[in-house]
């Protein structure tokens, strides 16, 4: 029996070095970056796949990197939820959007586009298949910290793992099935991020692949699940 993944991550680097090995503002792979990330949500949304996360900054991208390409980043995520055809997308495919991550903080000087993520989520709260998450000043062991200290408050025993869950910012959402991550430098090695859904993604498979986020396309995206689908997973047994 072919699997197909219950809940897809994708952590899309490489858009810096895309734009640098064209000779071009390295910032500037991020619009191209926006672009792919249009085309492979949109093939996702095609698929059975109910759960589909993207990491669309971490908060480190929004305090620490150039402040221009900190505006580049704001800049296109502003453009995304502008974009009325994905929010037909949306609609077409019965999917809910949310934002997770300390965006309001790091958008707290844009109150307009603040209104605009919450506006998006107010319009599709009512569909409950499918599900698209995007992370916007993410940091997954800030999120592990809150979680952990709000249990603690609490009075919950430090053995309650439902408890720990349901304090997650994502802890509403399924445990992560596959974990695509693309722009790694070199075959075989794969670096991790912020503690990235440390909890969700315990047992996920984890894809690198080598090709630039802005590169990557339907066919790698398909040939990648097609791998999903016939691998077999035992899960310690």
């Amino acid at each position: 029996m072919v699997r197909t993944p219950q809940h897809i991550a994708i952590i899309p680097d490489g858009n810096r070095r895309w734009g640098t090995r064209l000779g071009i503002a390295p910032w500037e792979g991020h619009r191209e970056g926006r672009r792919t990330f249009v085309t492979i949500a949109r093939a996702i949304f095609n698929t059975s796949i109910p759960y589909f996360t993207f990491w669309g900054a971490s908060e480190d991208n929004l305090l620490k990197r150039q402040q221009i390409e900190r505006k580049w980043l704001r800049i296109l995520f502003g453009e995304q939820l502008e974009d009325t055809e994905m929010l037909k997308e949306l609609h077409a495919h019965e999917v809910r959007f949310r934002v997770i991550g300390r965006w309001q903080e790091h958008l707290s000087n844009n109150e307009a586009l603040g209104n605009k993520v919450l506006a998006i989520e107010r319009a599709t709260a009512h569909y409950t298949k499918r599900e698209f998450t995007l992370l916007f000043g993410y940091d997954g062991k800030r999120e592990m910290r809150e979680a952990l200290h709000a249990c603690v408050t609490a009075g919950y025993g430090p053995h309650n793992e439902t408890a720990l869950r349901e304090k997650l910012w994502t802890g509403h959402l399924p445990d992560v099935d596959l974990i695509i991550r693309t722009g790694e430098e070199k075959e075989g090695w794969l670096h991790w991020s912020a503690g990235f859904m440390m909890w969700l993604a315990a047992n996920a498979e984890i894809r690198p692949t080598k090709t630039l986020w802005p590169d990557f396309t339907e066919r790698e995206l398909a040939d990648i699940l097609s791998e999903f689908g016939e691998r077999e997973r035992r899960f310690g047994t």
